[in-house]
């Protein structure tokens, strides 16, 4: 995948539906809201049925609609309506109940609605897909940069990455901060790496090219230390 087709994807990325909902590009905003509910899919840890009700919920909004839900104090029972329809609402309680008396096993997929395992897989590609993880899966999530000469050094940035690059989407390229939140993660990179080699602190590569340059590097190690 080329530059061009990279910051294009990166734009308008795929949509993930996971338990019937469209999730939005995962973004800044999001990262905080899962932070703040110490979501195993963030912070690690095994996945709980409140860590992927939460996740979806979030990932579904924006940054200030999670918020607002959050001040009427009505997020417990968003997750509660949630799972009960996923569960098949009132027909499924009496279906439920119905099994039980006649003695029949009732699956726990029909408690909750789904495939825990199935759809805490589906939720964590989309998170890796949309470098929420900060592992570099793919070619457009997350921009390959190399420094460039006369970069001069820079300070040992001890935030967390996220809120840097909200910082530097703030005071470097001017967004207010609703936008900032909001706007997808991999185009949040993009932007700022485009912006970081306009201003001459690094240089775009091709990923092929990038890959191509570090086994030559690898190489030339190898032949003057030794395989070792």
């Amino acid at each position: 995948m080329n530059l061009q087709a990279a910051i294009a994807r990166a734009a308008l990325p795929e949509s993930h539906v996971v338990c019937g909902v469209r999730l939005r590009p995962f973004c800044i905003g999001h990262w905080l809201h899962l932070s703040r509910f110490d979501v195993s899919f963030i912070n690690g840890g095994d996945h709980t049925l409140g860590d992927i009700l939460i996740s979806v919920l979030v990932c579904s909004d924006t940054y200030e609609g999670f918020a607002d839900s959050l001040k009427l104090g009505g997020i417990d029972r968003v997750m509660m309506r949630w799972q009960h329809k996923l569960s098949g609402g009132a027909l499924g309680v009496w279906r439920r109940r119905w099994a039980a008396i006649r003695g029949r096993h009732v699956d726990p997929h029909e408690l909750i609605g789904f495939d825990m395992d199935e759809v805490c897989g589906h939720f964590q590609r989309y998170l890796d897909e949309h470098g929420g993880s900060g592992e570099r899966i793919n070619e457009w999530s997350i921009p390959s940069t190399k420094a460039t000469v006369g970069a001069g050094s820079h300070n040992v940035l001890y935030a967390p990455p996220f809120m840097a690059l909200l910082d530097a989407l703030t005071s470097e390229l001017g967004l207010c901060e609703s936008d900032a939140l909001n706007v997808g993660l991999p185009w949040a990179r993009w932007r700022w790496s485009i912006h970081a080699e306009r201003k001459g602190w690094c240089a775009l590569v091709d990923r092929d090219d990038y890959d191509a340059d570090q086994h030559a590097a690898n190489e030339f190690a190898k032949s003057v230390f030794g395989n070792n």
